[in-house]
């Protein structure tokens, strides 16, 4: 998403927090998020540190700033008046709030449906150890601006075109995948999905060995 961390961190070691902010936020309003969920061997094996000691590590960093400095004043609000058009997203997983963040800054009135009862979407599926909901939380309070958007849990949606004689002048589905694959083999009626087990792991109390079928 163009993040980047020689730009962040420059800001950051010349003590200009909100520049620092600012860079990551620009084009990933998820950062907070990214920064402690993403796989660090990208980005870690690109840092020209790594040929020195030893490489930074970036995605600690780039989540640090954002705990630490990012305020209201750095917040990615409308950078742009309302434009008169108005959009409906369907679906407040990350790519529901990614296009949330990107169409309230040019100025689109968003109305964002979530079917379930908090947003985040697959998201919500990390163990809490690793991704906490008060991260996602907070990256998405620092999206959300009232003027331009307008956030309905536990709202299905049944027909997306249906909404165009709403009043809404685009639509975008980003629904993700809710169903999984059948195996297709006897014996699979006693297998527990990923999805149903991510969802509700303290119903499943394991003992044994488990076989874990997908890499």
């Amino acid at each position: 998403v163009n993040c980047n961390p020689q730009e962040f961190i420059a800001k950051a070691k010349a003590n200009d927090f909100a520049g620092a902010v600012e860079t990551i936020t620009r084009n990933n309003p998820m950062g907070q998020t990214c920064g402690l969920i993403c796989p660090d061997k990208f980005c870690m094996q690109a840092c020209t540190r790594a040929g020195i000691d030893f490489p930074i590590n970036i995605p600690r960093v780039q989540a640090t700033i954002l705990e630490k400095y990012r305020t209201a004043e750095t917040a990615a609000h409308p950078k742009l008046p309302a434009n008169g058009k108005k959009v409906a997203v369907i679906g407040a997983g990350p790519a529901g709030i990614a296009a949330t963040a990107e169409l309230s800054r040019l100025g689109y009135r968003i109305t964002l449906f979530e079917s379930f009862e908090k947003i985040g979407g697959a998201l919500n599926l990390i163990p809490d150890k690793r991704l906490p909901f008060e991260v996602i939380a907070k990256d998405w309070s620092f999206i959300f601006n009232r003027d331009f958007i307008t956030l309905y849990l536990t709202t299905k949606i049944g027909s997306p075109s249906d909404l165009f004689s709403q009043g809404f002048d685009g639509v975008i589905v980003a629904t993700g995948e809710p169903n999984v694959t059948d195996l297709g083999i006897p014996g699979q009626e006693y297998a527990v999905s990923y999805m149903e087990y991510l969802h509700h792991p303290s119903k499943y109390e394991t003992k044994g060995r488990v076989a874990v079928i997908g890499g």
